[in-house]
């Protein structure tokens, strides 16, 4: 051992050194008995030449060593190695065959008979599709400690409450206690409101999902106190986002040196502490002026709990802490995938069954930004002369001057002429104007034949609805996301000449805007799943299961056999049976609002940013152009026109003139195309619709009930998730009151209720909805 430690130090100050020290002295005797070379390895490091790194052997002295030492045999075989130098871990994790090096920290396993009875805490947020089933199913298959699921919600009735307690103890082995929220309007106290009798209990809620091994870490000293890993508050992963800093902020309340941000779904809470904690947080609430109770609206926090403890003096004695940066944690619930919006599963029928149902759909077309959608709105209006909803109705009422400024809107849907076009007096290519599309009823009226809008999450979740009648079937023109973002750029830096909010755009190349944070990003995939946040492959997956379960498909590419699939879809009649002069015009002479410009080299630099930039865009689209295909099998369009007809079509087109205006009334709407997407370029967007309405000084029911859904839109453009909930909910429980007040003055004036409008439920039906957009992934843009 002498010599090898020796001979260590001599190589200190060469490439040997880079060896790990064992390795070197299993090389040291494998040479020394069987004169084998020693390799280097680490083949990313090479010489000074560039080249691989090679040592020299030295057989000579290390057979020496071997032939003088060698016979006491001092090589043995040992047992497998497992290296846990980066995690904290439980005897469990170790097999029994092994032996244990660099460990950081050995906790204990979860005892009953040690540490006591454990319950789960699940909060259900009262969306459609009944998320909790799932989440049950998936906690029953699952290897956990957890003897009882406290399953909590903001149920309607006993009735319910009853219906789903029979319903699992019916499918479940283990018993699941089914508890009321009692604050409807405060979603977030949950951790003070769960009823448990166990010694501790863990919370998670039905956006996570359990793993299939939940394992619950104790200290090894004999103290049985639970581990609770933390995260460092100078620590990236804290000081980087809001949501830390807020959550530490309200904890320094309760014990000024707090610096330890809690990992929620990580943390034992003892039942008995909690409920101390929990009193002693209500009362420093009940103490802060409104003002401060608004802007804690995050509710208590398993920060704040340990930061109480920590004040007690308990904290320590309590629990034992693990640095979750430095040892790593033991994930219980991880973010469950994201699935398809609720509003879109529901709202939007089903490709497939649409030819069985037909005759009680409407048509939404999806339209996309530079993809042919002012072609299409306007062969729908001007050459089939349908009734069309779309952002153009409420641009020619502009126009004519019958309104003095955007919200200058009459309190009655009509028909606006252009020409032989007729446009519904709406604007739903944005939020506020979907939210006045369905006060008004844009739906029942009937006067639309076609609906136009971007936004097709906020259409189906707001205008449509699950009732026969109500549902709306997609179509939708694609185009390859990288010309699309090139056509964007070019008419917005067009734009900017007149527009100053786009002046930054006037001195750019599109290479500068392509890595500029005002470019879009995966625009198709934000809105199919209605994430405007960072999105990733299981969003594209989303987007996917959209495009392929919801979207009758047509390409920019091949307009003539999209739009012949469309007219068969929906059995829109040509009145000649072939292109007429204005259909052929529109199709094969010239693209409306088409935006001239120099055409991306496939090879070139700025195509492979702007391809970066919508990697996912990109995968669906070539998703798309598949489904175009196997779609096209099915409804076996083909095209009729000859080429002597083509050539006829050309040159009697009557209606250049009138198609010319209707493209001037697109120019002039400038930006409806585009929602607000380009605000923060990266995803729908951010932008901000504060509202300032007092709905609580409106006598009127009728008018206040008005107010508060504007409201609740605005409140769903809240970052804040728990913030947004809040807000949303509280507008909810609101309209609840005035609608009872509203049906309660009907019914004693002797009056009907109507029905035939909204639905057997009326109004109710829009704030069902509201439940379930709560907990969507963004809410509104």
């Amino acid at each position: 051992m002498e010599h090898i430690v020796s001979e260590l130090e001599a190589e200190a100050g060469t490439l040997y050194n880079a060896i790990s020290y064992d390795y070197r002295i299993s090389q040291i005797l494998l040479e020394g008995s069987s004169g084998l070379p020693p390799d280097f390895p680490y083949p990313n490091i090479l010489d000074d030449d560039g080249g691989l790194v090679t040592l020299r052997p030295k057989p000579d002295k290390f057979g020496l060593w071997w032939k003088e030492y060698g016979e006491d045999d001092p090589v043995k075989e040992s047992r497998i190695i497992n290296n846990f130098a980066t995690t904290a871990f439980i005897l469990d994790d170790v097999d029994k065959d092994v032996s244990l090096i660099h460990g950081k920290s050995m906790y204990l396993p979860w005892d009953p008979y040690l540490h006591g009875s454990v319950s789960l805490v699940v909060s259900d947020w009262g969306e459609m599709d009944e998320p909790y089933k799932q989440f049950l199913y998936k906690i029953d298959a699952s290897d956990h400690p957890f003897s009882q699921i406290v399953l909590i919600a903001s149920f309607e009735s006993r009735a319910q409450i009853r219906s789903v307690t029979e319903w699992a103890a019916a499918t479940f082995s283990i018993p699941v206690a089914v508890q009321n929220r009692a604050d409807k309007d405060f979603t977030h106290m949950d951790l003070c409101e769960a009823k448990v009798n166990t010694d501790y209990f863990m919370m998670t809620d039905v956006d996570h999902a359990p793993l299939t091994r939940i394992d619950l870490m104790f200290a090894s000293d004999g103290s049985n106190r639970p581990v609770v890993p933390y995260v460092p508050s100078e620590s990236s992963h804290c000081s980087n986002y809001k949501a830390c800093a807020a959550t530490l902020s309200q904890a320094r309340e309760f014990f000024p040196a707090m610096d330890y941000f809690m990992l929620s779904e990580e943390i034992l809470f003892s039942s008995s502490l909690r409920q101390e904690f929990c009193e002693e947080w209500k009362l420093r609430e009940e103490t802060k002026l409104p003002a401060a109770v608004a802007e804690s609206a995050m509710g208590p926090t398993p920060t704040s709990y340990i930061a109480y403890l920590l004040q007690l003096g308990v904290g320590g004695s309590a629990y034992s802490f693990s640095d979750a940066i430095k040892e790593g944690s033991r994930k219980t619930f991880v973010p469950a995938d994201p699935k398809m919006p609720l509003a879109m599963k529901y709202d939007l029928v089903d490709v497939a069954s649409f030819k069985s149902e037909k005759d009680s759909q409407l048509p939404l077309f999806w339209r996309i930004p530079r993809s042919g959608g002012t072609t299409v709105e306007v062969l729908l209006a001007h050459c089939l002369e349908l009734k069309v909803a779309s952002s153009s109705g409420a641009a020619l009422e502009r126009n004519e001057g019958l309104l003095l400024n955007n919200n200058d809107r009459p309190n009655t849907l009509s028909l606006v002429a252009n020409g032989k076009e007729q446009y519904v007096n709406v604007d739903v290519s944005n939020p506020e104007g979907i939210a006045r599309a369905e006060e008004l009823d844009l739906v029942g009226s009937g006067l639309a034949d076609v609906f136009i809008s971007p936004l097709l999450h906020e259409m189906s979740e707001v205008v449509f609805s699950p009732q026969p009648g109500r549902r709306a079937t997609v179509f939708a023109i694609f185009r390859h996301p990288v010309e699309r973002a090139a056509s964007l750029f070019y008419y917005l830096q067009r734009l900017s000449k007149e527009d100053s909010s786009w002046a930054k755009l006037g001195n750019m190349t599109i290479d500068d805007y392509a890595v500029s944070s005002i470019a879009e990003s995966n625009w198709m995939v934000r809105m199919l799943s209605n994430e405007a946040a960072a999105v990733d492959e299981r969003h594209l997956e989303i987007a996917k299961d959209v495009v392929r379960k919801k979207i009758v498909v047509g390409l920019l590419s091949n307009m003539e056999e999209s739009m012949q699939r469309f007219y068969s879809y929906f059995g829109w009649e040509r009145k000649s049976g072939d292109w007429n002069p204005c259909e052929h015009r529109l199709l094969f002479d010239e693209l409306l609002n088409a935006n001239v410009h120099k055409k991306v080299d496939k090879v070139s630099k700025t195509w492979g940013l702007l391809a970066a930039n919508n990697a996912l865009d990109v995968a669906l689209y070539e998703y798309a152009v598949e489904l175009f295909d196997i779609q096209g099998r099915g409804l076996s369009v083909s095209s009729s026109d000859s080429d002597e007809e083509a050539v006829l079509h050309r040159r009697h087109d009557s209606s250049s003139t009138e198609l010319r205006q209707v493209l001037d009334l697109a120019v002039d709407r400038r930006m409806t195309d585009y929602p607000s997407s380009h605000s923060e370029g990266k995803g729908k967007g951010s932008t901000s619709h504060s509202s300032g309405e007092k709905c609580g000084s409106i006598r009127s029911n009728s008018k206040k009930l008005k107010c508060l859904k504007r409201k609740m839109w605005h409140c769903k453009t809240i970052s804040n998730r728990r913030k947004r909930s809040n807000c949303v909910s509280r507008c909810q429980r609101k309209m609840r009151k005035i609608i009872k007040k509203i049906r309660r003055a009907k019914r004693n004036n002797g009056l009907e209720v109507n029905h035939a409008r909204r639905g057997r439920n009326g109004a109710k039906r829009n704030v069902r909805k509201v439940m379930h957009a709560r907990r969507g992934r963004n809410g509104i843009i």
